[in-house]
């Protein structure tokens, strides 16, 4: 199995934490996944342990399955097929996905659990939730992927089909409860969901009495968050969002102008467990604005902001215009104020946002001849030890990624803090502080050379220098 390179020093940084006797601390974390070799990297799904899952280009090109802890960076999952990837995860840490010959056509469903790979059956799987039923999907015998879709249910063994109308199977996911969301895309598009018990399924169409209807998200507690249109004078289709329960139909209004509507992306989370919603809605003026909406009320959130997710704590993440974007940047909303994520002139958006806050973002890049997408984590809050030395490993990361510093350079520095995080490790921090300063020299030289700017100079000593303070006053 295939493994970056920087997650040893990660692993590393975590055992410090019990190694000095002065109170730990707690500082935010921000680091990009890496890839499995290659230049890109789409991260699917993130579960409540930090865990996330997707896909990663190799060498060669080629898509491969991963899966990623801040504790052993991105590792290869032992899919046996020409490409793969992973599409979902559980709080338990079982993985879903699908592999399929290159061309994408011949696919499978999989599931992975603690190392071990079952094949479901042709198709791709798109969900699991956490009593282990897998949510998936078998395309037609010609392997299309738009047709007549068979969408299936997996437990223990065994799969039980959905009924539907004929069409297109467009899942959103399955709860602990078993009820699965989706929409049917044949001659219209039809939202659904479905009731597994032992006794059976029982299948219900939603309907809101608009001509365009669809599924966005689905709970805990088996409410749907749905969008429907309707086209005005001018044949300009116009939005709403409804929350449904099998006991109730809400619609969520507006800011004061005519639409509403929802963002998602791969995993919907548009919708937390407490029915609290986030989207966009038109205000009086007809400018749109994100909102969070909740019991009954909408919360105008200020400048332009796209929200793609709410956790349970009303946590929102998504990304907005700031000055140090280029076009969108990622952020997390917790108490009322933004806090922005991701990197410089690069245009980046947050998708998920688990329950401890941690969140995972998508990012562009150029390489000088195409846009890369790439992934990476933030992390509320983990050890000051941790956050000091994985913030010196992000900033190099992103050196080399934006061409600052050749890949060579960064490999030597790399080492450096590599070395000062297994000293740490070991209980000498007086060896590690030392080694940290020898960084801030080589980082002094590079910039004196000219092939490091002062500003990025000046960032890498003064994290050197934080990391130097986390090993304690003892040297």
């Amino acid at each position: 199995m295939r493994t970056t390179s920087w997650p040893a020093l990660v692993a590393a940084c975590v055992t410090v934490t019990v190694t000095f006797a002065f109170p730990a601390r707690a500082a935010p974390l921000q680091v990009d996944l890496g890839t499995l070799g290659g230049a890109d990297t789409i991260a699917a799904d993130l579960n409540v342990q930090g865990q996330i899952v997707g896909c990663s280009t190799d060498a060669a090109g080629s898509w491969h399955a991963f899966l990623w802890d801040l504790a052993h960076g991105m590792t290869e999952l032992p899919i046996a097929a020409e490409m793969s990837c992973a599409t979902g995860i559980n709080d338990a840490g079982q993985v879903v996905g699908y592999g399929s010959d290159a061309s994408g056509r011949s696919s499978f469903a999989f599931l992975w659990d603690a190392g071990n790979v079952t094949v479901l059956g042709p198709g791709q799987a798109f969900d699991v939730n956490d009593v282990g039923q897998v949510l998936g999907v078998t395309y037609p015998s010609d392997g299309a992927f738009w047709g007549d879709e068979t969408a299936w249910v997996w437990e223990a063994g065994t799969s039980r089909a959905l009924p539907k109308p004929s069409g297109q199977f467009l899942p959103v996911g399955i709860n602990d409860a078993g009820r699965v969301a989706a929409s049917v895309w044949g001659a219209d598009v039809i939202p659904m969901v479905w009731d597994l018990s032992p006794e059976g399924i029982t299948s219900t169409t939603l309907d809101f009495g608009l001509s365009g209807q669809f599924v966005n998200a689905l709970n805990a507690n088996g409410q749907v968050l749905a969008e429907a249109y309707r086209s005005d004078e001018r044949g300009i289709n116009e939005y709403s969002a409804w929350l449904w329960d099998p006991a109730s139909v809400v619609s969520l209004g507006t800011l004061g102008g005519k639409q509403t509507w929802i963002i998602s992306w791969y995993h919907p989370g548009a919708l937390n467990d407490r029915g609290e919603v986030v989207g966009i809605s038109q205000r009086a003026d007809g400018e749109p604005r994100a909102f969070v909406w909740s019991a009954g009320r909408m919360l105008e959130l200020d400048g332009l902001v796209e929200p793609f997710a709410i956790n349970n704590a009303g946590d929102v993440v998504g990304g907005r215009e700031t000055p140090m974007s280029a076009g969108w940047n990622a952020f997390v909303w917790h108490d009322g104020t933004f806090v922005d994520l991701g990197y410089p002139k690069m245009t980046s958006f947050a998708h998920m946002v688990n329950d401890r806050g941690q969140v995972l973002a998508a990012y562009s890049l150029n390489d000088g001849t195409m846009f890369r997408s790439r992934a990476f984590a933030w992390f509320p809050s983990v050890a000051d030890d941790v956050a000091a030395f994985g913030t010196i490993v992000d900033r190099l990361v992103y050196a080399r990624i934006t061409g600052e510093l050749s890949s060579s350079t960064v490999t030597a520095l790399e080492a450096s803090v590599k070395a000062a995080a297994a000293q740490s490790a070991a209980g000498d921090a007086c060896s590690a502080a030392r080694v940290l300063g020898s960084f801030q020299n080589k980082v002094a030289a590079l910039v004196r050379s000219g092939r490091l700017s002062a500003e990025s100079g000046q960032r890498l000593a003064a994290e050197a220098a934080q990391a130097i303070a986390a090993l304690g006053d003892g040297c």
